[in-house]
């Protein structure tokens, strides 16, 4: 749910920021909204073995609660088009952290398969 706000702030809210700001041209849009964010979240999908190996699934999520809680006060705060900058940035890396520990988390938890018994 996190992630689909933030998606929302990245995708609707931002580019009528940067209307509000005088930043007009879609390709500068899209910099800030998608590619920003992107590069972001592949930068931490290329380090998050070393990353979790180091800090702990506990550590990254709270890296990432911490990444998104300070994109949404830039947000709200900035008057400038450059610190705006750090909105799809600070959301890119909360995703490229929060996308994959859930699924790693998950899997760690699943039971390991049984073996099959056959019936006699």
């Amino acid at each position: 749910m996190a992630t689909t706000a933030l998606m929302m702030v990245l995708a609707v809210f931002l580019p009528r920021r940067l209307d509000q700001l005088g930043i007009h041209d879609t390709l500068l849009v899209a910099l800030y909204g998608v590619v920003i964010a992107s590069a972001a979240a592949s930068a931490v999908g290329l380090t998050y073995a070393k990353l979790t190996a180091r800090l702990g699934h506990a550590v990254l999520m709270r890296i990432a609660a911490g990444a998104w809680t300070a994109a949404l006060l830039v947000f709200a705060c900035a008057d400038h088009a450059l610190p705006l900058l750090l909105v799809p940035a600070l959301t890119g890396l909360g995703n490229g952290i929060a996308m994959p520990t859930p699924t790693v988390l998950v899997d760690h938890a699943a039971a390991p398969p049984r073996p099959c018994s056959s019936a006699r």
